[in-house]
This record gives C-alpha cells, sequence and structure tokens, in this order.
C-alpha cells in the first residue's frame, strides 16, 4: 500500500489500489461504497464544477461523486454489506466446533419428504435447532442413498462463514 504508484483517479491522492474499477484511494473508495450502499443523492451549492482534489475532495460530495462515476467507478462493483462478527463467533452461533473449510457446500439439501431445503442467507436462521432438524430428516436417509441429495460445488448459496457448519454436517450425516 504505502509503496503504491498510482494517484486516485478522483482526488489525486494516493491509490490504495484499484477499488470499483478505478485507482483510487480508501477515502474515495469509502465515499463512493457510502454512497451506493445507502442510495445517497447530493446537490451541488455552486456550478456542478467544483474542484475535487485531495485537500477540498470533502467540499462538495455531488461533485465527487459525479466524478468517481466520470472516472469509471462500477455502482455494481459495491457488494452488499456482510453479516457483523467474527469467524469464531459465527462458527459458535452455528454450532460447529472447529475448522473444516470444505471445498464446496450445499446448494440444496431435499428432506426425505421431498421437501426443498434452501440454506438460509442469514447466519442468525441457521441455529442448532435448524441443524438437528436436518439432521434428523436425513437420517431416515442411509449410506449411499443421501447423497444425491447433496449438491456440492463452486455455485454453492452457502456463504463462505458457513462452509465449515455445513462441511461438519454432512460429514455427519455421511
Amino acid at each position: 500500500l504505502s509503496g503504491s504508484k498510482h494517484l486516485c483517479s478522483i482526488c489525486g491522492d494516493r491509490a490504495s489500489g484499484k477499488h470499483y474499477g478505478v485507482y483510487s484511494c480508501e477515502g474515495c473508495k469509502g465515499f463512493f461504497k457510502r454512497t451506493v450502499r445507502k442510495d445517497l443523492t447530493y446537490a451541488c451549492r455552486e456550478d456542478r464544477n467544483c474542484i475535487i482534489d485531495k485537500r477540498q475532495r470533502n467540499r462538495c460530495q455531488y461533485c465527487r461523486y459525479q466524478k468517481c462515476l466520470a472516472c469509471g467507478m462500477k455502482r455494481e462493483a459495491v457488494q452488499e454489506e456482510r453479516q457483523r462478527g467474527t469467524r469464531a463467533a459465527n462458527a459458535r452461533a452455528a454450532g460447529a466446533g472447529g475448522g473444516g473449510g470444505g471445498g464446496g457446500g450445499v446448494s440444496n439439501v431435499v428432506g426425505a419428504g421431498g421437501e426443498d431445503f434452501k440454506p438460509s442467507s442469514s447466519l442468525r436462521d441457521l441455529t442448532i435447532e435448524r441443524i438437528i432438524e436436518a439432521e434428523q430428516k436425513a437420517e431416515s436417509l442411509s449410506g449411499d442413498n443421501v447423497l444425491p441429495f447433496l449438491r456440492v460445488g463452486n455455485n454453492s448459496m452457502v456463504q463462505h462463514d458457513y462452509k465449515g457448519a455445513v462441511s461438519h454436517l454432512c460429514q455427519m450425516v455421511n
């Protein structure tokens, strides 16, 4: 970071890398991310051509955001905010002990009655009770009969933080 040879395309400060498609500093990266995530709109108090440089970049949010777009920052490159919390806390909440990253994850689990269970996108929904319930439903299937119902792959819907818990559950079922 400190040895960066690039300057921020928006304000001219030292760039920390390419963010949202453009070499930019941490300040402009954060400003753009907040603007997109909160869907903020700004108004310029002057003539919509304010100088945006390292010293004056905070004076006009409208012109700064317009310059971000003009320089090529992509709104669609901003990801949704991640769930807060540490990995250890997430693993405890999911009921999993240790690691076990597992290559893929479960994208879809079909229960014994044919009902479709899709993993939740929120850690709060992945509770010990749900794991026990899934395990009990899987118990009615034995050995090799379980494998066709578990789809594992790169396009898994299981979030990275959950993969240890899901991998542990799959090992218990198998």
